[in-house]
């Protein structure tokens, strides 16, 4: 089954979109999720609009991964990752629940007591998102299906950059795989941006990924094949800390480049 996402959406209206297309953004959680919310009601997509759908969902997670970073061992802040992704997952699906799910996510913050999360800086630097062109994610999808040994995937994407490419990433696997039983989770590990020496993994969320990756092939993400320093320790951490697996039982996937062999 082919999966037409917001990439390619954006694509058809401009084919090079994410070329000329920045990550630089500097607002704030409350402003993305109004912002995300209105690209949703829209009936006609422009091009604005389809840049929020596809850039706005990482950024709440972002968000919400710093914000449990900063009290890693709360249980709140770490089920609110889960509850960003699952939402970030339902707005790159375009499901209709996605919509009453911003509203539900804020109810949710307020709820906890976290009403300055909402409300603090949000801040991404410019970067370029070559890494979000759908060929490139159709390609990687092609790889992941040659490696993978079970059908069903517990897929951890490296943030901050695995996270917009490797949702996208995910969702075509599931689709042409016809998996309904993987599982997308995203872990920060960003050695340059964040200044990371080792994956952002709480104990919380040690045990929820030992628990979903029972029976299930364990793929690390990220978003460029030059962060091999940064693949090669994120699947050491796992294997050890985690997974108590041997690392060459953890599938490495970098989105694919167009030109060149990907590296293993």
């Amino acid at each position: 089954m082919e999966y037409i996402t917001w990439l390619d959406r954006a694509a058809e209206k401009n084919p090079i979109w994410f070329i000329h297309t920045t990550l630089k953004y500097n607002g704030s959680l409350q402003e993305v999720l109004l912002q995300t919310a209105a690209a949703l009601d829209a009936s006609s997509k422009s091009s604005l609009e389809l840049n929020d759908l596809i850039l706005h969902p990482p950024r709440i997670i972002r968000a919400c991964i710093n914000y449990k970073t900063e009290n890693p061992e709360c249980e709140d802040r770490n089920i609110l990752v889960q509850e960003a992704t699952t939402l970030g997952l339902q707005i790159y699906q375009n499901l209709s629940k996605a919509r009453s799910g911003i509203d539900s996510l804020k109810e949710k913050i307020h709820f906890r007591g976290y009403h300055e999360l909402l409300t603090r800086e949000l801040i991404q630097p410019h970067d370029f998102i070559d890494h979000l062109n759908p060929v490139r994610s159709k390609l990687s999808v092609d790889q992941l299906r040659s490696q993978v040994k079970k059908e069903d995937i517990l897929f951890i994407a490296l943030a901050q950059g695995g996270v917009a490419p490797g949702m996208d990433v995910f969702l075509r696997y599931c689709a042409r795989s016809g998996s309904n039983n993987s599982v997308f989770y995203p872990i920060r590990f960003s050695r340059t941006k964040s200044g990371d020496t080792t994956p952002q993994v709480s104990t919380y969320e040690q045990k929820y990924l030992q628990k979903e990756g029972l029976g299930r092939c364990i793929v690390i993400f990220d978003d460029d094949v030059y962060t091999w320093d940064t693949m090669r320790g994120a699947r050491s951490f796992l294997a050890k800390n985690v997974f108590s697996m041997p690392e060459k039982d953890i599938i490495n996937q970098f989105q694919a480049e167009l030109f060149v062999d990907n590296l293993r």
